[in-house]
């Protein structure tokens, strides 16, 4: 078999298909916290590559913790809170209280997801995919320069995805 490789965003849009494929599926059967904590894993993984991928567009030394390494293959990348604060250091990039509240629960609930035990019930899964969602479709637009909205509008099994975003907006303003 030959080598396969992903970029950073074709990484990214392979963990948000995924991510669809689970909210998919919930439209059969009864979501379960199994499918929340994937769709939850799988989004919080399409944010932390978003945020390398628009630190590799400024430069490619800057998605790995050590910028002395560049340009090793296997030096270690920065986290996802690193990446963050490198952005809003070097990259300029200016994070809303809506961008900052949605990747503190995010990140929260990966980290229970990750090094704990996990509960969520259907309501708060939908505040939490749904503010996560809207923010990296507004990332991806604004930050990285991807065109999914179309995606969204035009597929669809993305079409999945506005029911969450759009339930969170509709939260938020209450």
């Amino acid at each position: 078999m030959a080598t396969q490789k992903f970029t950073l965003v074709e990484n990214a849009l392979d963990s948000l298909e995924h991510a669809i494929t689970h909210l998919s599926a919930m439209v059969k059967e009864v979501p379960t916290a199994g499918t929340f904590k994937r769709i939850i894993l799988d989004i919080s993984h399409v944010a932390e590559l978003l945020f390398k991928e628009r630190l590799r567009q400024i430069h490619p030394a800057f998605i790995l913790s050590d910028v002395d390494k560049y340009p090793s293959a296997t030096a270690h990348t920065v986290t996802a809170a690193d990446a963050l604060r490198r952005l809003q250091r070097i990259g300029e990039v200016e994070f809303n209280d809506s961008d900052q509240s949605a990747l503190k629960t995010i990140r929260e609930k990966r980290n229970e997801i990750e090094h704990y035990e996990f509960s969520i019930d259907e309501a708060e899964a939908k505040v939490v995919i749904g503010s996560v969602l809207a923010f990296i479709f507004r990332f991806a637009t604004d930050e990285v320069g991807l065109d999914w909205s179309a995606r969204r509008i035009e597929d669809p099994r993305w079409r999945r995805l506005n029911e969450y975003a759009e339930f969170y907006e509709i939260e938020r303003a209450r």
